[in-house]
């Protein structure tokens, strides 16, 4: 192109052949895992020299891109069918631990054990796809001076026909005043009977017969001869927008850093993350229910790395990062909404159900330092001894699994008659597990070092 100005463009193809489970004439959805051959992906980027002296220079760029889906979704299909497999749980039937010797398996089925309900069927929809970013990124970089420049962008990211994986096999749930989900019961005549108001004190829905008396609630599915039919679909959807300032300068008189700030917002209406066993819709008729900001949403970020050669061989290097708190969310730990699945079940808190991304969680802030003695003990070889520290100022870091699930207590201790289990006493709002730190960023920490290089 013209001298200050550099455009290129180019389009990839792709296309995923899967694996075929048998046919299962029991539930033939189970049977077929959908090729994809629709991977049709353009990008093209432009630069152009503003000025044409190499000092500012404005960059565009953008393009489609798919990526692809784990095998470890597709396993599933072919061992949790509703056939092969058989679930056996000690709390369904206690014998079954009589015949049971770690690490061995038990070989056969004894016919004296209960098994544990009907089992799960895993699935993937005929229309499955592989999911699709739309990408595009606006820049300006600025040289100050021969060794320093400024780079101000912005980058929009939108992804469609993510992976979300639901039970299919549940009646319409009663969405109740507070928000809260109730999957229907029945009757002793099998009729479905809905939830017609919320008890504050077990946390669970009011199910009544036609003469006014509680109902033993169960789960109650429209095919009676499975558990659930979790079927791999693609309908996720999700948003990044950040805009970023880029701080560099190379090494000049001693002295090399960049400092790097990001503000973004992100959102999506799922963020399992290709879960293997967990699904995390509270509505299964209404996934826009669980619209949120992303689990790890970070609204600012900022890190800057320092290196100084001091001479006489010494070096001294430094790097901090920062960043405010992650979403967090509520959850239950106990199936409450009546759907045969607890990881999805979230507080009810003054008198409403809370959001999926109902809290931030911690911010991060990580100092680390290095100080280097360099001896040249000959024309090849070298001799270095370091001294490290990480996380000087011993910021806590706290943090909760990589959800950001904190599980909620109950304001008083109370048995839940539906379970037999005690809610925790005096943690409402507040996680009952501890928070780790065992990661970078956790304990303040030094090493020593020594390094021969020949």
């Amino acid at each position: 192109m013209a001298k200050s100005l550099t455009v290129t463009a180019g389009l990839r193809w792709e296309g995923q052949i899967n694996p075929h489970p048998p046919y299962n004439k029991q539930w033939p959805i189970n049977s077929q895992i959908p090729n994809d051959f629709r991977m049709w992906q353009p990008r093209f980027g432009i630069a152009y020299d503003l000025g044409g002296k190499g000092r500012t220079v404005l960059r565009l760029s953008g393009g489609l891109f798919d990526a692809r889906t784990p095998g470890y979704l597709m396993q599933r299909v072919f061992t949790d069918d509703g056939v092969s497999t058989v679930v056996l749980d000690s709390s369904v039937d206690s014998r079954v631990l009589n015949y049971l010797t770690i690490p061995s398996p038990i070989a056969t089925l004894p016919a004296e054990l209960r098994v544990a309900g009907n089992n799960a069927v895993y699935a993937f929809d005929p229309r499955f796809r592989n999911p699709r970013s739309g990408q595009v990124s606006l820049s300006v970089e600025q040289r100050l001076d021969k060794d320093t420049t400024v780079t101000v962008g912005f980058v929009r990211n939108a992804t469609w026909a993510l992976q979300r994986r639901l039970d299919i096999n549940l009646f319409q749930p009663a969405v109740l005043p507070n928000g809260f989900v109730a999957y229907p019961t029945s009757d002793f005549q099998g009729n479905l009977v809905q939830a017609s108001g919320y008890d504050p004190i077990t946390g669970q829905g009011i199910y009544l017969d036609s003469a006014g008396k509680p109902l033993r609630i169960s789960v109650v599915r429209p095919d009676p001869t499975a558990g659930q039919i979790n079927v791999n679909k693609s309908i996720g959807y999700s948003s990044y927008n950040g805009g970023y300032v880029s701080v560099q300068r190379r090494m000049s008189h001693r002295v090399q850093f960049g400092l790097n700030y990001t503000y973004s917002v992100n959102h999506d209406d799922d963020s399992n993350e290709r879960d293997f066993n967990r699904q995390y819709e509270i509505n299964v008729y209404n996934l826009k229910a669980d619209a949120a900001y992303v689990k790890n949403d970070l609204r600012h970020r900022f890190n800057t790395n320092v290196l100084f050669d001091i001479g006489h061989g010494f070096t001294l290097s430094g790097l901090l990062m920062s960043r405010t708190g992650m979403p967090g969310r509520y959850v239950i730990g106990t199936d409450l909404s009546d759907d045969g699945n607890k990881d999805e079940d979230r507080p009810v808190i003054n008198g409403h159900l809370v959001p999926r991304a109902s809290t931030r969680l911690p911010g991060f802030f990580d100092w680390d330092m290095r100080l280097l003695k360099e001896f040249r003990t000959s024309e090849r070889t070298r001799l270095m001894f370091s001294i490290e520290g990480y996380n000087l100022t011993r910021a806590s870091n706290k943090t909760f699994n990589s959800d950001g699930d904190s599980i909620f207590g109950k304001p008083t201790t109370t048995v839940n008659p539906l379970t037999g289990l005690f809610y925790t006493n005096g943690t409402a709002g507040i996680p009952t597990f501890a928070p780790g730190t065992d990661r970078f960023g956790g304990p303040r920490q030094a090493q020593l070092g020594l390094r021969f290089i020949f």
